[in-house]
């Protein structure tokens, strides 16, 4: 039998099966609307970058990438954050800025990050948010160095910037 009404879904822990219709829509709906709120709450906890102090620019990667496993990289991105407050001088801040497709209503890709995920990033001394319509190339060639994943666009674009990338 040919199956047509969607894909399977997660119906309890460790128990899949196939999705309906409805529930599908109810779904997309739900990944819509979230993606809506953690637009809001990015752009309120965001602010423009400060090209005259010294910073070192993290872009975090867009949701599902072969980079970091979705599962851990929240973790993954804790333990570089916490690293790199612990190497930084006192006055260098972590620029962190979103990846500019993750508020996309992207139906094959949906994000991994969470209100939690934005609100302990933002409790991090010296990490600031920056905002989504920041210049990108004028963060990576303004900074100390850049700091992202190896698969990264942002590698190749710093190498070309001339600028250090430390994976």
């Amino acid at each position: 039998k040919i199956y047509k009404r969607g894909h399977f879904i997660k119906k309890n822990f460790f128990n899949f099966g196939y999705n309906s219709t409805f529930n599908q829509s109810i779904n997309l709906f739900l990944y819509n609307w979230n993606c809506i709120k953690l637009k809001r709450l990015y752009n309120n906890i965001s602010c423009k970058a400060d090209f005259e102090s010294d910073f070192v620019y993290m872009p975090l990667v867009g949701g599902f990438e072969c980079t970091l496993h979705p599962v851990s990289s929240p973790l993954n991105y804790f333990i570089i954050l916490d690293y790199l407050h612990s190497i930084l001088p006192k006055n260098c801040y972590i620029y962190v800025k979103e990846h500019h497709a993750q508020f996309l209503f992207r139906y094959h890709q949906r994000f991994a990050r969470s209100k939690e995920f934005y609100s302990k990033v933002k409790e991090m001394k010296k990490v600031r948010f920056i905002d989504i319509n920041e210049n990108h190339y004028k963060l990576i060639a303004k900074s100390k160095f850049v700091v992202g994943s190896s698969a990264s666009s942002t590698a190749i674009e710093s190498v070309a910037l001339k600028k250090i990338y430390k994976y």
